[in-house]
């Protein structure tokens, strides 16, 4: 249902037919579009499981830093402060009531605008299409009932022979697990990659909610009625970008959903006792949820600067150290959260992040199981 509304408002804007007198029809249809996302953000939790879990735990998340209302907006959305079944008593009555009445209405108004101002067609008058006509009633009418109908008996026969994909239900404990969205929703997901702390907010929520308004106001911003290609060159030219943005987002989101994290990165040489308890403790600590080494790493939805040569930023134990024990002390913008360590263990954390000197030494990696398990593996 995305691919086709999005492909649906691509071809709209191909063929400038958002333009006068058919700008509020082009706004219904936005609003469309956005509770097409609506249904697939509120429909996630309903599985119960990792995937629905996660990712609502990340995307109720968003609206937490807001100034004021930040804090009350995620708690409305939880039901309280953390995920729960009450979550899913409010996921499930949005998704089920208010979003398919929404629904109704603006496809009742959309379809209405149409039939008021017609089908724009293409943008050349003389075009043959351009010169069709076809009646709503029975024609056009007949055809949305047959293409409804198969669609229809295709989503039942669906739910009677086919298990829906589901993975294991929600919490279950597995320190491999990597939490990604669906796809549609995969390229928000790699921006907030790229922002952290109070910053999340132009990722989050400034920059879809932007782009929505943007939408929305696109009949307004150019009054002029050309509505072919080569006549919107800049018009045209943005909206190429902005797709071929989102995909690159997307499939740089896919990519980093392959487990990474699924070994260790350490220096081609022998460590010492205290480097050993560091990737230890590193892996017990899953720092790997967040941080990358030489790309590997970051499992989790944020993701930290990657710890390759630290100590060529002239990086010393001691601010390490404290930049893990309390990272608020060290740069007010962090979104690092505290670690409650020993001495020994913030210590040996600190030797193996400082060994990651790959300008004097090779690489080699160590399979994280290895690590689990207690495998002799430094010989």
């Amino acid at each position: 249902m995305v691919t086709f509304v999005v492909f649906h408002m691509v071809t709209v804007f191909y063929y400038g037919a958002y333009k006068t007198p058919r700008e509020l029809t082009w706004m219904m249809g936005v609003g469309l579009l956005v509770i097409t996302l609506a249904f697939g953000f509120t429909g996630y939790l309903l599985p119960w499981d990792q995937k629905a879990y996660w990712a609502t735990v990340v995307g109720t998340n968003i609206p937490h830093d807001m100034p004021l209302v930040g804090k009350y907006l995620t708690m409305l959305m939880r039901g309280g402060e953390t995920v729960s079944g009450l979550t899913i008593t409010r996921f499930y009555s949005v998704h089920m009531l208010i979003l398919p009445a929404a629904l109704l209405f603006l496809m009742g108004a959309h379809i209405y605008l149409v039939r008021i101002h017609d089908i724009a067609g293409h943008w050349d008058p003389d075009h043959p299409d351009k010169k069709k006509s076809t009646r709503f009633f029975p024609e056009h009418l007949f055809k949305s009932a047959v293409t409804f109908a198969i669609v229809f008996l295709g989503v039942i026969l669906l739910a009677i022979y086919v298990d829906p994909p589901r993975e294991d239900i929600a919490m279950t404990p597995d320190p491999s697990y990597l939490p990604r969205p669906e796809w549609y929703f995969m390229w928000l997901f790699q921006v907030l990659t790229y922002f952290s702390g109070k910053t999340e907010l132009i990722a989050g929520l400034a920059i879809p909610i932007g782009g929505v308004l943007l939408l929305a106001l696109l009949p307004f911003l150019s009054r002029t009625p050309l509505r072919s290609p080569s006549d919107r060159p800049i018009a045209f030219a943005v909206g190429v970008m902005v797709l071929a943005g989102i995909v690159y987002l997307n499939l740089m989101g896919i990519a980093g959903s392959k487990p990474y994290g699924q070994v260790v990165v350490v220096p081609d040489r022998k460590l010492t006792p205290t480097e050993v308890k560091g990737v230890v403790t590193w892996v017990e600590r899953d720092c790997a949820y967040c941080h990358r080494v030489m790309g590997r790493g970051a499992l989790g939805p944020r993701e930290g600067p990657d710890l390759s040569n630290v100590i060529a930023k002239d990086r010393t134990k001691e601010w390490l150290v404290d930049m893990i024990k309390d990272p608020k002390s060290i740069s007010r913008w962090t979104s690092m959260p505290k670690y409650d360590l020993t001495e020994e263990e913030l210590n040996a954390l600190a030797a193996y992040v400082l060994s990651l000197d790959f300008q004097r030494y090779e690489v080699k990696t160590i399979a994280r199981d290895d690590v689990v398990k207690g495998r002799a593996f430094f010989q």
